[in-house]
């Protein structure tokens, strides 16, 4: 049996009979009227300091995610993740290309993100290509930063040669 939960707006925990609404149905109807059919997950609420969370009494947040999401802590901690450091926006815009390929994004900073989503088709790289990529992308950006550190201290070197 599906278990779905929901809070109201005054943050009252409801839980929804499933064996009164059959989502088949609902999803087949949607699909009749030419509708894709979809859940929203809230990453947020899922979390261990999550009021759902304590209000299910679960004393893991793995049991709650097993029991409840029918999936992994780790699996939640990714869409934690995504929904934490990516905009609503950027995930709205790139949502057909799936979560791992988000969460690789999640990890990055602004500006590698940023110039992976220029030089990169989100839609069309693999998983393992993106991670090449932004495999790539951190070792230009080591070896600039090690040009930087050598032209600093020959920098240092020189100034310290022309004082003596």
């Amino acid at each position: 049996m599906l278990v779905v939960y929901f809070l109201d707006n005054n943050g009252t925990l409801h839980v929804v009979n499933t064996e009164k609404i059959d989502l088949a149905k609902v999803i087949n109807y949607t699909h009749k009227k030419g509708l894709k059919f979809g859940l929203w997950f809230e990453p947020e609420m899922v979390n261990p300091d999550s009021k759902l969370y304590k209000e299910l009494g679960y004393s893991e947040f793995n049991d709650y995610c097993t029991s409840e999401l029918d999936t992994t802590d780790r699996t939640a901690y990714k869409y934690i993740s995504i929904a934490e450091n990516l905009s609503e926006d950027l995930v709205k815009s790139t949502s057909l290309i799936g979560t791992e390929k988000l969460y690789l994004l999640a990890k990055l900073d602004e500006p590698q993100r940023e110039e992976i989503q220029q030089t990169t088709n989100l839609e069309d790289v693999s998983v393992r290509e993106l991670k090449a990529k932004i495999d790539d992308l951190k070792k230009a950006n080591d070896r600039l930063l090690e040009k930087v550190d050598e032209s600093e201290k020959k920098a240092a070197q020189s100034r310290k040669s022309e004082e003596a």
